[in-house]
């Protein structure tokens, strides 16, 4: 796994993307949505698996998952399962809060 530096700390972090907010990142090439859920960071693919729209556009509900702004699909932003099963798992990635940033890690 590679690892990325996304922010310098946690509070640069939760500065940059407000609460429950989702922000886009292109990570070598990769586009990730951000998102700021409970003051924790978690990364999912961008693209929605069923009609590949842009999830930072979308929400994030208070159940912790982030909700694609075409179909309302629903994707666990832990695991990257949506609600209902109706299409294939979101791909999520690895954050890690360390003592010099916060980090991202992708194969």
């Amino acid at each position: 796994m590679e690892w990325h530096k996304l922010f310098d700390n946690i509070d640069a972090a939760t500065k940059a993307i407000p609460a429950s907010g989702i922000r886009r990142a292109d990570i070598n090439g990769i586009k990730v949505s951000l998102v700021n859920y409970r003051q924790q960071i978690f990364a999912v693919a961008d693209q929605c698996p069923h009609m590949r729209a842009s999830l930072a556009q979308g929400k994030v509900n208070p159940f912790g998952e982030i909700i694609c702004p075409l179909h309302h699909y629903q994707f666990n932003l832990q695991h990257g399962q949506e609600a209902q099963n109706r299409c294939e798992h979101l791909e999520v990635y690895q954050i890690e809060v360390r003592d010099d940033g916060v980090y991202i890690g992708m194969y």
